[in-house]
Formats: C-alpha cells, sequence, structure tokens
C-alpha cells in the first residue's frame, strides 16, 4: 500500500509536468536535458523541503492524529482543486487556458536555464502543501522524493516529446481535474492505512 502511494503522491505532483511538456511541445520548443535537469532539481527540492517542514508538525499531533491531519489536507487540497476546476469551466463557458502555458515564451527553439529555473519554481510551489500533507500523514520522505524526480523527469520528457497540439489541449483542459482526483484517492489511501 506505502508503494502505491507513493505512485500516486508522485504522478499528482508531476502531473502539470505532463501538461507543460505537450504544451512546449506543441510550440516547438525543445526543452534539452539541462533544462529538464534543472526543473527537476528546483521541484525535488521544493518537495523535499515541504516534507520535512511536514514533518517537524508530526510532534504537535496526538499518536495517529497526524495521519488524519495529513490525510484531510491531501483530500481538502484535492477537492479544493476540483471545485476550483467546476467554477471556472462554470465561469467561461468553455476550457480554461493552463496557466502555466502563459509561461511559454512565444517563440524559440529550445527553453533557456533561465526559464527553465522559473517553470521549475512555478511547478514546485504548486508541490508545497501536498508534500506537507503527505509527510505529515506518514508518507516516506524519501520514496516520495525519489519517486517524485523520476516521474516528474519522465513526464516533462515525454510531454515534450508527444507533444502535437491536440495532445497538448486535451491535457492541458483535464491536468488540474486529473491531478486533485488524483490528490483525493492519496488522501483517502492515507486515511485507511
Amino acid at each position: 500500500m506505502q508503494l502505491f502511494s507513493v505512485l500516486l503522491f508522485a504522478v499528482s505532483c508531476n502531473f502539470d509536468n505532463l501538461a507543460v511538456g505537450f504544451n512546449y511541445g506543441a510550440k516547438k520548443i525543445h526543452i534539452p536535458l539541462p533544462s529538464v535537469l534543472l526543473i527537476g532539481a528546483v521541484t525535488f527540492a521544493g518537495t523535499l523541503l515541504s516534507m520535512e517542514a511536514g514533518k517537524k508538525l508530526i510532534p504537535l499531533f496526538p499518536e495517529g492524529f497526524a495521519r488524519i491531519v495529513g490525510s484531510s489536507v491531501i483530500l481538502l487540497m484535492g477537492g479544493y482543486g476540483m471545485l476550483c476546476y467546476v467554477k471556472k469551466r462554470l465561469r467561461s463557458g468553455r476550457s480554461r487556458e493552463r496557466e502555466k502555458q502563459n509561461a511559454v515564451p512565444p517563440s524559440g527553439r529550445e527553453l533557456r536555464l533561465r526559464e527553465s529555473a522559473a517553470l521549475g519554481t512555478a511547478l514546485a510551489v504548486n508541490n508545497i502543501g501536498l508534500g506537507a500533507g503527505a509527510s505529515i500523514s506518514g508518507l516516506g520522505t524519501g520514496a516520495a522524493c525519489a519517486a517524485s524526480l523520476g516521474i516528474g523527469i519522465l513526464f516533462l520528457i515525454l510531454g515534450n516529446r508527444a507533444g502535437s497540439r491536440w495532445l497538448s489541449d486535451r491535457i492541458g483542459e483535464y491536468a488540474e481535474p486529473i491531478s486533485a482526483a488524483i490528490m483525493i484517492l492519496l488522501g483517502i489511501c492515507e486515511s485507511a492505512m
């Protein structure tokens, strides 16, 4: 069950990477390996720091209560993400453009390292609450961060390579609710352990 939770955590943290990779690929912007590794390193650091911060909060809770709090945080984040997506869909009446697409440079063949650092930071910020909640609920930091790093790099590369416009539009449109659903599933799994 722990392995399943680790994989859910890693996929949920990095689903945005897949959508971002598709988007850059669709715009014919190549993400070179140094940029992929820099983005991976920045998101890894953000996830690690948030999980370590979550561990510091564990002694503040009675035994067994920390898992409930951590699972609840993950469930609430997933529910909030889903609610935000539904509200935006109802408000706009059409698919919304992903916020991260706005960060994509309008032209160019290769993502520069400076842009990669900014993109990595934006992706890492998304992982803060999920990392802290997962740590509080008892998910192992080492395994979770390693899986998150590996899946994040894999999703970015695969997304960039496969980045046709059709895939980018559909994945980009549904990345937010899919990620929220995965967070909800992770919260349920963690609370059941």
